[in-house]
């Protein structure tokens, strides 16, 4: 079973996991403001009479550009977190986050602002690993199944503060909106204490991990048991260290990967990134009888309470049965929003309606679970090259995807669109049903033993890749420096 169905063994977290945990947060709230600016930014920019015109090319660039930094970002996560540690990533995200924003803020054309969101995207792409990782590792059992949705809540919180900013203020307003969340990360991270599981992957046991550890420990915990455990699973690691591209034949590696990479398509291919970075304009273009910018704030609240709602119910319910719902979720609301830019019926409500329900869906779905899932069926020494390429193709669809929005909606009308989402929702759900199995309850090995065509409880007898899911396993750790 997996380690973070087992009890806390007398662990219990202190004031500072909390602490830390929000101060790493606030990349993904940073992310947030990111994703979220385009929604009310975009429109009041192009009807700023300071600015030069804006064609509907120069918008799609300034909307899916930070896509690209997001994409560099992503790859460079790992690498970057195995050399330098979380804290002082976390610290110097800042920098590009703000630098972003200051870009956007003085620019006097659209090219400074499109060099702002690829900034500002590439911090966002680092973050993605970085700070689940983190919390993931200063967490105790008990907590690590909250602190893992809290990257999506504080990146669905970061879209909500920007949409209820872009109520009244203008888009040069909302930017430094922006820098507030990245600035707190900063100045807060400088206080927190390093990763414990990463100082003891590059000095073993040292009066660092212990005082790392005890800070994040209440008195009465038993940090003993806990530092001989992350000892114990990194002397593993590097017993079962390595990866070759050879191991992709291999059906409990080659499955996980198409599987992983099937979620990220059919994720992006929902049409959340277009509708995300598109929402005022689509409450525009459609005529509702809502106000576009309260419209949009909605749902932006809606996303924040699903997603809040989701972590209470995805360890009860299973993955496999809320991937389905969402997907059917999204057919059905792109298809009626799809209907409603065909017929133009006198249901001014209907967008919004449509939109908050397939924002629920997304968040109780295909919002979390593809990132989840892959951890939950890849063998810990494939999991890193198989995340990086997830992550890379998840950004390369998002980009193309949000890029070319207006492009298809000007191809087959908003109404075609929007039905494409619903029948690539429709192949999502049909995947679902016929490839990807429950992990719920279910161990890495008994994962293996599937996807090589055992019974989930048959003898493994499978030698050379670790299967192990320990409390503190985790792929950006290279864990072969361990002394």
């Amino acid at each position: 079973m997996s380690s973070d169905n087992n009890n806390d063994d007398g662990r219990s977290p202190s004031l500072w996991v909390w602490l830390a945990a929000i101060a790493a947060l606030m990349s993904a709230m940073s992310m947030g403001t990111t994703l979220g600016w385009s929604a009310p930014g975009v429109p009041d920019l192009k009807n700023d009479t300071s600015m030069p015109h804006m064609d509907g090319e120069t918008e799609t660039w300034i909307g899916s550009s930070m896509n690209l930094g997001a994409l560099a970002g992503g790859l460079l996560g790992g690498p970057l977190l195995q050399m330098l540690g979380m804290k002082k990533i976390l610290i110097g995200l800042g920098a590009p986050f703000i630098v972003g924003w200051v870009l956007i803020i003085v620019a006097k054309g659209f090219a400074l602002i499109i060099v702002g969101r690829v900034l500002t995207g590439f911090a966002a792409g680092i973050s993605c690993g970085v700070a689940p990782t983190y919390c993931n590792h200063i967490s105790t059992p008990k907590i690590r199944g909250m602190l893992g949705t809290g990257f999506q809540l504080f990146v669905n919180i970061g879209i909500l503060y920007m949409d209820l900013f872009g109520l009244s203020l203008s888009w040069k307003i909302i930017c430094i909106c922006g820098l507030i969340p990245s600035a707190i990360m900063s100045v807060g991270m400088l206080f927190m204490p390093e990763s414990p599981l990463w100082l003891m992957s590059k000095h073993g046991r040292s009066s660092q991990v212990v005082d790392a550890l005890r800070k994040l420990r209440s008195d009465s915990s038993d940090i003993e048991t806990e530092l001989k455990e992350m000892e114990d699973n990194a002397d593993k690691s590097k017993e079962n260290s390595g990866f070759s591209m050879g191991q992709l034949a291999r059906p409990d590696i080659y499955k996980p990967f198409i599987i992983a990479n099937a979620l990220m398509f059919f994720q992006q291919f929902s049409g959340i990134n277009a509708v995300l970075f598109n929402l005022k304009q689509i409450f525009l273009d459609s005529g509702s009888s809502m106000d576009p910018m309260v419209s949009t704030c909605i749902v932006s609240a809606a996303m924040v309470f699903s997603c809040l709602g989701g972590s209470l119910i995805i360890d009860r319910l299973g993955r496999k049965i809320l991937l389905l719902a969402s997907g059917v979720g999204h057919v059905v609301t792109l298809g009626v929003l799809g209907y409603y830019y065909y017929s133009k019926p006198d249901l001014g409500w209907l967008p919004l309606v449509c939109l908050v329900v397939f924002v629920i869906a997304f968040n109780l779905g295909f919002g979390p679970i593809p990132w989840m899932i892959v951890s939950e069926i890849t063998p810990s020494n494939a999991i890193g090259a198989i995340s990086a390429v997830g992550t890379g193709f998840n950004w390369m669809l998002a980009f193309v995807i949000t890029k070319e929005f207006a492009a298809v909606q000007e191809a087959i009308h908003p109404y075609g669109a929007f039905w494409l989402f619903a029948g690539c929702s429709a192949a999502s759900v049909l995947f679902t049903l016929l490839f990807v199995p429950e992990t719920k309850g279910r161990s890495l090995e008994e994962m293996s033993r599937i996807f090589r065509g055992q019974s989930a409880d048959g003898d493994d007898d499978w030698e050379g890749i670790d299967t192990s899911r320990g409390t503190h396993k985790d792929p950006y750790i290279n864990n072969k420096d361990v002394t």
